[in-house]
């Protein structure tokens, strides 16, 4: 894109033209990988059967395509990360990362660390208990009036009997415990912010346990959502024998129990506030007497229900993030063949275990109804349209009692009441070394790559990809969105794989976003960040020099920053045909701003006047820099 200014002042004639060169190459191969999908798609078929005239291809639930080649982005090295990454949030112009092993450490959006960590539980709790993978501290989040009110929240794991009967789960048979923490960083005691449990979860497995945490961002105040912190609770252990069962300990669908859910709450001590004045707000009192449950939860007073569920049926929700209208976003890994992206509704109930993604675990033969296994009983759950009709389903429980038959289907007069994944993965074609798992991103709005602007991106942290889709289809009770995946280049617009950076297959993943919309990939494989950046858009603008006129054109670049995996150099021409490089001596740095969106713009004074009747024509060129080896 080309900007001309046209400057008339004493006579003279400056014309100004910015052009961006980037030094990358776009394209995108069909690499080997391509191949592996298709040698392994019928794997994926022959675990379960499908409607006659019905493939995976159909409900994409196939091998990804490879997204085009102007969604190519690069991968960055941006920070170094002493641990294990499980959740990351940000604060300001800072992000915060927590590693299982109890830290929670700083960075500025340049990448440089605190030098001591925000926060360290594993140094003030004597009772903190780091397990990889599934223990340690599993969730982060700041209170929304954290700037004046100092409240931040940890979700970690602490050794069982440390304090006392847990609020939730078999205390007869623990294997673990869990709490909800909140440090008061405007209080300190002792050289440490105070520090109060806010609840505490026993477990039945050491699997599958608390996982990520977090406040809508798009919540105001005076919103009913303001304040009220969303927490994910997988299903209390995986399946001794996972091939055979799903959901051991029979919490998917029990809403009696806050496992297998993600619950929502007000996390605030209410000692200081009577029933009436809870209620006031929309409010009322827990159990253990320490937070507090919105009115507006969707099970409030109902029988069997616990009030704090805001939505039910999930396996292992391992990682969270918050759609533009502040619904909750989950990863919920699967376990036979499917891996699920689900958009959270109040009071939905996602299936687990009676469903894995689109399809219903029947533990019936649908010919003689006699008791099958779960990994060999799934069947497809239709649309329920006209075209598509409810199926007659064979039936049986986990345990092979039961016998029945239901007339089923997603949607219609036959709706099953489940909610269905946005989006979703298979397996084989989508797997290494046969693992998948799948993890939560976030929507693109930064600055660093304009690719991604309007995408959702999630991730397999078992492999090393990356997929997407379109903002706009991220709804629920829709045939399952068509996803890709995300095509890396090098710093030569080289095809490559995120596995060929980390240096290990098994990248194991997690994604940040910072305050400006900007989307990182933090690895477990090298304990490295990166950050996801294109080619940046520039804008530029020229103007005569308030004082030595025209024929000193001052030059105000705005880009992303600050940054240095990026060179920008100002290059002149008299005709356009050809550009040279204009010595440092020639201009001058005037100014430099930091914008509050993330970029920063820099302005400059060319020193050499122009002629008289000539032209100038100036371009920045900015080009991608070698990676240090």
């Amino acid at each position: 894109m080309e900007n001309v200014v046209n400057f008339k002042a004493m006579g003279i004639l400056v014309d100004t033209v910015r052009v961006l060169v980037i030094s990358i190459r776009l394209f995108i191969n069909c690499i080997q990988k391509c191949i592996l999908f298709a040698t392994l798609l019928p794997l994926a078929v022959s675990a379960f059967e499908l409607p006659s005239g019905r493939t995976l291809a159909d409900l994409e639930l196939g091998p990804r395509p490879v997204g085009p080649s102007d969604r190519a982005v690069r991968i960055v090295p941006w920070a170094a990360l002493p641990g294990d990454v499980q959740q990351a949030a940000a604060q300001g112009s800072k992000l915060y990362f927590a590693v299982i092993e109890g830290q929670v450490w700083e960075f500025d959006l340049q990448g440089s660390r605190s030098v001591d960590p925000f926060l360290d539980i594993a140094s003030l709790r004597q009772s903190f208990a780091t397990r990889a993978p599934s223990g340690g501290l599993r969730g982060l989040a700041f209170h929304p009036d954290f700037d004046s009110n100092g409240l931040f929240y940890t979700f970690h794991e602490e050794a069982i009997g440390s304090g006392g009967i847990p609020d939730y789960g078999d205390t007869s048979s623990i294997a673990s415990e869990f709490i909800l923490a909140e440090w008061d960083f405007a209080n300190w005691s002792n050289d440490q912010p105070s520090f109060r449990e806010v609840f505490r979860v026993a477990f039945s497995h050491t699997d599958h346990n608390a996982q990520q945490i977090g406040f809508n961002p798009k919540a105001k105040q005076g919103d009913s959502d303001y304040g009220n912190l969303y927490l994910c609770l997988a299903d209390n252990g995986n399946a001794p024998n996972f091939t055979d069962l799903h959901d051991p300990f029979q919490v998917g669908q029990d809403f009696s129990t806050i496992h297998s859910s993600i619950i929502r709450i007000d996390p605030l001590d209410p000692t200081s506030f009577s029933d009436e004045q809870l209620a006031s707000n929309g409010l009322m009192r827990s159990a253990n007497g320490k937070f507090s449950i919105p009115l507006d939860n969707p099970f409030i007073g109902a029988p069997a229900r616990r009030d704090e569920i805001y939505a039910k049926g999930f396996r292992n929700p391992l990682t969270m993030s918050f759609a533009p209208n502040g619904k909750p976003i989950l990863g919920d890994i699967g376990q036979q063949h499917f891996e699920e992206i689900n958009l959270i509704e109040s009071g939905a109930n996602y299936g687990w275990g009676l469903r894995e993604g689109y399809f219903i675990t029947t533990y019936a033969d649908q010919s003689t109804g006699d008791f099958l296994g779960a990994d060999v009983s799934q069947r497809l759950v239709p649309f329920g349209d006209e075209e598509e009709p409810a199926v007659d389903f064979q039936l049986r429980d986990a345990d092979g009692s039961n016998p029945r038959q239901e007339t089923l289907a997603r949607t219609g007069s036959n709706a099953d009441g489940m909610t269905y994944p946005v989006a979703h993965i298979d397996h084989p074609p989508n797997q290494w070394d046969d693992q998948t798992a799948i993890i939560a991103g976030d929507f693109y709005s930064g600055v660093w790559a304009e690719e991604l602007r309007g995408l959702y991106l999630f991730g397999n942290l078992a492999w090393d990809q990356v997929f997407y889709f379109p903002l706009g289809d991220l709804k629920n009770n829709q045939q399952p969105v068509e996803t890709f995946l995300l095509p890396f280049i090098d710093h030569e617009g080289e095809s490559l794989d995120f596995s060929d950076i980390v240096g290990g297959e098994r990248t194991n993943f997690r994604f940040a976003k910072d305050s400006f919309g900007n989307v990182y990939l933090a690895s477990k494989t090298n304990d490295t960040i990166y950050r996801l950046q294109g080619t940046p858009l520039l804008g530029v603008s020229i103007l005569p020099d308030t004082i030595l006129g025209a024929r000193y054109p001052v030059i105000s670049l705005t880009r992303p920053g600050p940054d240095s995996s990026l060179e920008y150099e100002l290059e002149i021409s008299n005709n356009l045909l050809s550009y040279e490089l204009v010595p440092l001596a020639d201009y001058e740095v005037l100014s430099l701003v930091n914008l509050d969106n993330g970029t920063e713009t820099i302005t400059f004074r060319y020193n050499q006047p122009i002629a008289n009747g000539a032209s100038a024509y100036f371009r920045f060129k900015a080009t991608v820099r070698q990676p240090e080896s």
